[in-house]
């Protein structure tokens, strides 16, 4: 080879720019690290050769949108944005392109399975083993039947055109892959490399001499420890960037959604097969809150259902006396409290509360955002809600900062949250003067100096006083709060859920990884990878999402990504000998639900074994 990529190997994003297409993140435009789970890849074309002949691609999986590609329709969307379909005549010729893909995959599998029907075990049996082949074929056509029957902004219709150009090429990389390069891996015989393919990058000298063996493009990166000290440099190369083959760079106007941020590898791999679900699959709707029951005490009015099956509710802890307070691994029945995912209910419910269970090098107990449900129940919640929207913001800053950072953050009991949340404005500016509490004064007092010693700085004036007016993202309030939004509160209640939440998984990766004897960079590659977690890339969210998505979502598919990114983390903890199963989202709908049912399992039993008390755990979205 006669170039030499440039790689980024601390951050890409994988956004689609002006052409659809993800630039420097795609490997249908530029090689990527190697991962065997997408080993394929690397005999993909490079498109800044012509079209490549070596898998035989018909022109459609090449060409960039044309005007005669679609039609307008008599409509707009929202913004006044006209809409337009896949033109009848350009259907025709994309419906024979997926005949012939189908008539192609179909026959690959018919023969790879009866030559390698003894070979696979378990879940990988011949009727699974090409379980992601399928998947791009159904993905490449869903795609094509988008177009055709959903009006849509020309920006949609660029990207849905390259949905299909991906998985319809990817589906023929596959086949070509496992019928001709793995053959050549095995022979002894070193093949010509081929400038058409794309290639790979590797630091794994054994994976770099086989996909070498084979022919294919590939760029070994080695530390320098690694080159001999008398290693003679003849020359010293340029890398070439992107732009200078081709590789569009610019955003779209306005610009697609990121959807993933991080270190190359597996995660940003899995982010750009976005199977249309990222701009279409939104999950099925909640259920909304069932018919009032008489009975109840608040207002007549209960507590939303969860749109998961109930299933069995075996349980192994053990709930407190009765003057002991709530049970805190059961959700309080109230109307406030957004709907549970039955799999985490039931998991937290089975949570085996043996005090002799709890590891003497436990971390604190507290929490580290209020606690959402004794915020919902709470009886001066208006004040609480004034309190918490008024420091929030500055608060949600400081924990993006902190969270996973050298220094664990900050977790208080639910009395000294209680008492920040209560105080008036005289007895926080009275408890901010307090450097310590005075002697004899009660446990009250005492928290509220606590509080305040920990959370003035949060307070947007010096006087530490309530603004007129609080915002809860778009959303403004006035203060004093008389009789709070329901809906504004049940929103307000998830998020501090879902923060909760990501902030215990934070806390408990850090200290089952022992982060803090760990180096700076170490740390901030594994909040990269806790952020895989989640479908905003963050362990503090900025937005409020519109669907059930992540750990919530509804659809098995979109479910399995992120089970498997929690699997994954918790694996490197110790005793995970349960987590060994991995999860995709081609797998059966049961198959997912079995391992999340594990995973969850898993994360609410060590939780309570490492900080003696009943984790928090993600909620669906309230209905609104």
């Amino acid at each position: 080879m006669t170039w030499i990529p440039a790689i980024d190997m601390v951050s890409v994003e994988v956004r689609a720019r002006r052409d659809g297409r993800y630039g420097a993140a795609d490997p249908l435009r530029w090689p990527q690290i190697y991962d065997p789970q997408y080993a394929y890849l690397c005999v993909l074309p490079d498109h800044f050769e012509q079209l490549s002949d070596h898998l035989d691609l018909p022109i459609s999986t090449a060409t960039d949108v044309a005007e005669d590609y679609y039609e307008h329709v008599d409509k707009v969307d929202n913004l006044g944005t006209p809409l337009v379909r896949l033109h009848p005549d350009r259907y025709s010729k994309l419906s024979a392109d997926i005949s012939m893909l189908k008539s192609r995959v179909w026959e690959f599998i018919q023969d790879d399975t009866a030559t390698h029907a003894n070979t696979a075990v378990g879940r990988l049996g011949p009727e699974n083993i090409h379980a992601p082949l399928r998947n791009y074929v159904l993905s490449a056509t869903e795609a094509v039947e988008r177009m055709r029957s959903l009006p849509m902004t020309i920006k949609q219709f660029t990207w849905e055109t390259r949905e299909y150009q991906r998985y319809y090429v990817e589906a023929v990389a596959y086949t070509e892959f496992v019928t001709v390069y793995t053959e050549r891996m095995l022979c002894r015989r070193a093949e010509a490399v081929d400038s058409r393919l794309i290639g790979a990058v590797s630091g794994d000298p054994v994976v770099v001499s086989r996909l070498y063996s084979a022919g294919i493009p590939v760029w070994f990166i080695r530390p320098w420890f690694h080159l001999l000290p008398d290693l003679k440099i003849n020359d010293l190369v340029e890398p070439t960037l992107p732009g200078d083959r081709g590789v569009v760079t610019e955003d779209y106007d306005p610009p697609f959604a990121t959807q993933y941020s991080g270190p190359p590898g597996i995660a940003h791999l899995v982010a750009l097969h976005a199977f249309g679900m990222d701009v279409y699959q939104r999950g099925v709707a909640d259920r909304p809150p069932i018919v009032p029951h008489s009975g109840d005490d608040n207002d007549g009015q209960r507590r939303p259902l969860s749109p998961d099956p109930l299933g069995d509710q075996d349980s192994a802890h053990t709930p407190p006396k009765p003057n002991a307070g709530r049970d805190h691994f059961v959700d309080p029945e109230h109307h406030l409290i957004p709907p549970s995912i039955t799999q985490w209910a039931k998991a937290l419910f089975r949570v085996d509360n043996d005090l002799a269970r709890i590891r003497r090098d436990r971390l604190p107990g507290g929490y580290y955002c209020p606690n959402p449900a004794t915020f919902a129940i709470a009886n001066s919640l208006p004040r609480f809600l004034e309190t918490w929207l008024t420091i929030r913001p500055a608060w949600l800053l400081y924990a993006a900062d902190a969270v996973y950072a050298n220094t664990p953050m900050p977790n208080l009991s639910k009395h000294v949250w209680n008492a920040l949340l209560v105080m008036s404005d005289d007895q926080r500016r009275h408890a901010a003067l307090q450097t310590t509490p005075p002697p004899g004064c009660n446990a009250s007092t005492k928290a509220r100096s606590e509080a305040m010693k920990l959370f003035g700085r949060f307070f947007p004036s010096s006087d530490f006083a309530t603004p007129s007016t609080v915002k809860w993202f778009d959303i403004q309030v006035t203060t004093p709060i008389r009789k709070p939004d329901d809906n504004l509160v049940r929103k307000v209640v998830w998020e501090l859920y879902e923060l909760s939440f990501r902030l215990e998984l934070s806390a408990l990766d850090y200290k089952m990884r022992d982060m803090q004897s760990k180096p700076a960079p170490l740390r901030a590659s594994r909040r990269s990878q806790l952020s895989s977690c989640f479908p905003d890339r963050r362990l503090v969210i900025t937005h409020y999402p519109l669907a059930n998505v992540g750990l919530a979502a509804l659809h098995p598919h979109s479910l399995a990504v992120y089970v498997e990114a929690l699997r994954r983390i918790m694996t490197t903890w110790p005793d995970t000998n349960s987590l060994q199963i991995p999860v995709r989202p081609e797998d059966t709908p049961q198959l997912i639900l079995d391992v999340e049912h594990t995973v969850v399992s898993f994360y609410c039993q060590r939780f309570f074994d490492v900080c003696g008390r009943a984790a928090v755990i993600p909620h669906r979205l309230p209905a609104h």
